[in-house]
């Protein structure tokens, strides 16, 4: 199936895909809307287990939970971090 879909390709399609990839790759770079516990427990140093303390206690930033994956919003992560920002 591939093979037959290269055969099918003009010339200008291999441009096309390294745009395509090029693109991809921009947006990897881009900062996440949403970070997971692992995700947010690496940037703070602390284990996935304290978060989900955290949560059971009802401290901690505000979570989004879809089913069992739990989502942490960035804009509440940092409004979160500036509350405990200490001088």
């Amino acid at each position: 199936m591939v093979a037959y879909f290269l055969r099918e390709v003009d010339e200008t399609a291999p441009m096309a895909i390294l745009n395509a990839t090029m693109s991809r790759e921009a947006t990897m770079d881009e900062q996440p809307e949403h970070l997971t516990p692992d995700q947010l427990a690496a940037r703070w140093h602390k284990s996935a287990g304290t978060l989900s303390n955290w949560r059971a206690a009802g401290k901690g930033p505000a979570y989004i939970k879809l089913g069992r994956t739990i989502l942490y919003p960035v804009p509440v992560v940092q409004e979160f971090e500036r509350a405990h920002l200490r001088a």
